[in-house]
Order: C-alpha cells, then sequence, then structure tokens
C-alpha cells in the first residue's frame, strides 16, 4: 500500500473517530440531564432588568430597577426592589451583570447570594484594578417561598465602594428550569 493511501486511511479514521465520541459525549450528556434542557426550553426567562442600582458602601444590597419581562406566577419584587421572592417550587438560574467601581487594587470584595437570610452562596475575586466587570450566574433552589437578595462587600471594609450607572454593563435574568 502507498504512503499517501495510507495516510489518506488514517485520517479518514480520525476524522469517523472524532466524530463518534462527539456523538456518544452528547448522548451521556442527553441521557443525565434531559429535564434540565427540557425546561429550559419550554419556560425560559420570566424575569429581566436592564438597570442594577446600589448605594455607594463597603457593603451594599443590589437595587433591580426597569423592568422588561415579568411573569409574576414565578416570582415577586419585595422590599424596595431588592428581594426576590421565588413563589414555584424548583431551580432557577439567575444571570447577572454589572460594574463594579472605586475599587482598591489586591483589596478583596464579593458577591453573596442569600436565601432566608442565610448566606447561600459567595462568589469572591481580588481586584486587580478599579473597576470589575461582573458577569456569573448562579442556580438558586425556592421551595415555593423563599426570599433572595444579593449583596456586594469590601471583605477589608476599607472604603466605598458602587455599581455604576452605566446601563451598557447593567442586566439581571432570571429563568425558571424547572423541577429536577
Amino acid at each position: 500500500m502507498s504512503t499517501k493511501r495510507l495516510n489518506a486511511l488514517i485520517v479518514i479514521s480520525l476524522i469517523i473517530g472524532v466524530s463518534a465520541l462527539g456523538v456518544g459525549v452528547f448522548s451521556v450528556i442527553r441521557t443525565y440531564f434531559p429535564e434540565v434542557r427540557e425546561h429550559e426550553t419550554q419556560t425560559g426567562i420570566v424575569g429581566l432588568w436592564e438597570t442594577i442600582e446600589s448605594d455607594q458602601s463597603s457593603l451594599f444590597t443590589l437595587i433591580l430597577n426597569d423592568i422588561r419581562t415579568n411573569d409574576s406566577d414565578f416570582f415577586s419584587l419585595n422590599n424596595p426592589n431588592t428581594t426576590l421572592s421565588l413563589n414555584q417550587v424548583g431551580w432557577y438560574k439567575v444571570s447577572f451583570r454589572f460594574r463594579l467601581v472605586s475599587l482598591i487594587v489586591s483589596n478583596p470584595y464579593g458577591v453573596q447570594i442569600w436565601k432566608n437570610s442565610l448566606v447561600y452562596q459567595d462568589l469572591e475575586f481580588e481586584a486587580t484594578e478599579t473597576a470589575k466587570d461582573i458577569n456569573d450566574y448562579a442556580y438558586l433552589y425556592s421551595d415555593g417561598d423563599d426570599e433572595f437578595h444579593f449583596e456586594c462587600y469590601d471583605a477589608m471594609i476599607t472604603d466605598s465602594f458602587w455599581v455604576t450607572s452605566s446601563q451598557q454593563y447593567n442586566q439581571f435574568v432570571l429563568e425558571y428550569v424547572g423541577e429536577v
């Protein structure tokens, strides 16, 4: 067999092998997570805010304003736009994007998600610049009567910082994933 034919056969075998591997991985994902994928496409976004505001402090709660989508079957916004009450039992995906400004370089900062007055998740980072774009998401589970709010903090409690008012950085999205 010539070298060209042997090389061609090897290339074709590699392509077929890699394709089969991709199909296998997709099948595993589809097998183990069908409920999540099904609910994501059926229910989707139930809340969308395009303005996130804050006080100027070393600890503050995010204020959600300028709502664009509001499905009140799934949530209500209470306590002057700072507390989400999730009304349906199941998993929610919350995605948030905002810019923190007036940070002190090398100080530790964080975003905490509170559930019923207890810390549910804590996303910490160290400031490498005086501004930081936060672009993250979290999955929240609700029994149908849970309250969530979101706080930003300076772990050193040294100075005030805040969320920029520029709308191009601000968005908060709530999606209902379903009962899994």
